[in-house]
């Protein structure tokens, strides 16, 4: 039987247990799952509703056949940016999560799911996730690997990440922001030591497989952190392609701390087997249906995940023709986005850019929002 003898907050240095091979997922998703009232009705993983069962875009069909809505529905992060000289980002208005008052925040929530491992020779038994370390990666519009062209017209402010009770790690660190504009995350790191109680460790708190929350289609994970995103400042210059500019990849990549499964028999892997994401949410379909693959080596410093993993897109409310700013321009797409809600058919960004009174549809009463959206950021900022 292997021993863990690594101290308790160890956290840089831990990197040289043993580990196994399976296929666990790191996915990143807008909703916590908690739903806990009127105003976030649309959070709920297990039991998806509007507008997240009818996709992201208009044209696009929902992503898990089996799960409408389910995990990989959520990938898609929108927040307004930080106004200077009015108030439009702390106006009530869809989606509001976190509860601050300021759509210009945004959580995405970091779920674990953690399967069986089954390619040992011997099978690892008695397993837990040991060590989980993660950076957050922006890939902003100009930057290599970035399908758009730069520069980026609404900016990202900056991140910021904690780890939740939902696993009874040993020790944690959160990591830290870069700085600046569109900077990345480093740092974010968790250790659990699971106690040598013979025949088999005891991993009670820790992440093991099948463990954690239902989040629907047959699936429970650890919804194990918080990325908070905030929007920057705005580039006045508005014109074609303004929400191409700001629309940024976010992927994951294993950090120093390595990623790591403790196994309670005499299991050998060389490594264990990440997928980071579902599907590819900057992909033309806008979600993902599965995890990722290839999946990652979770013993490799610096891997990184090959597909975004999640997409921040900082947008104006009401901006529907994607050109910078709220304007009469935009009636058209305001009244389709009407039209659609009073069916039940509207899609995720149609609720983002026309639900002002934040009550989770678009109708005439939201009138009022979006026409002091046009008066006040038609002229910037």
């Amino acid at each position: 039987m292997r021993k863990l003898l690594v101290s308790t907050l160890a956290v840089v240095g831990f990197a040289t247990v043993a580990v196994a091979q399976n296929e666990s997922a790191l996915t990143l998703d807008g909703r916590n799952n908690t739903n806990p009232g009127a105003a976030a009705l649309n959070q709920s993983i297990a039991t998806p509703a509007v507008p997240f069962t009818n996709g992201q875009y208009v044209g696009q069909v929902t992503c898990n056949a089996g799960n409408p809505g389910g995990l990989g529905d959520g990938q898609v992060l929108r927040i307004m940016p930080t106004h200077v000289a009015n108030a439009q980002h702390l106006a009530n208005r869809w989606p509001n999560w976190d509860g601050d008052g300021n759509v210009a925040t945004g959580n995405l929530q970091l779920w674990l799911q953690v399967n069986q491992d089954t390619d040992n020779a011997p099978a690892c038994a008695g397993d837990v996730i040991s060590s989980i370390g993660a950076d957050f990666v922006i890939l902003a519009p100009g930057e290599a690997g970035h399908p758009n062209a730069g520069p980026a017209k609404n900016l990202i402010g900056s991140l910021s990440y904690a780890w939740t009770a939902a696993v009874a790690w040993n020790g944690t660190a959160n990591g830290a922001y870069a700085g600046g504009s569109n900077g990345d995350h480093t740092g974010a790191k968790a250790v659990d030591v699971p106690v040598n109680a013979v025949p088999a460790y005891d991993t009670t708190g820790g992440a093991v497989p099948g463990g954690g929350e239902a989040i629907g289609g047959g699936v429970s994970a650890y919804r194990i952190g918080t990325l908070t995103v905030t929007g920057g400042g705005r580039d006045c210059v508005f014109g074609a392609g303004h929400v191409a500019a700001s629309t940024y990849q976010l992927r994951m990549r294993v950090n120093n701390l390595l990623i790591t499964r403790t196994c309670s028999n005499a299991s050998v892997d060389p490594g264990e087997q990440v997928s980071m994401g579902y599907g590819d949410p900057f992909a033309a379909s806008g979600c993902g249906a599965s995890p990722e693959l290839p999946a990652v080596n979770g013993s490799t410093s610096g891997a990184m995940s090959t597909a975004s993993d999640a997409v921040i897109i900082v947008l104006e409310k009401g901006d529907f023709n994607n050109n910078g700013s709220t304007t009469g321009a935009d009636n058209g797409g305001y009244f389709a986005a009407q039209a659609a809600s009073g069916l039940g058919t509207h899609k995720q960004h149609q609720l983002y850019l026309g639900d002002f009174n934040g009550n989770t549809t678009v109708s005439g009463a939201d009138n009022g929002g979006y026409f002091a959206a046009q008066a006040a950021t038609a002229a910037c900022p």
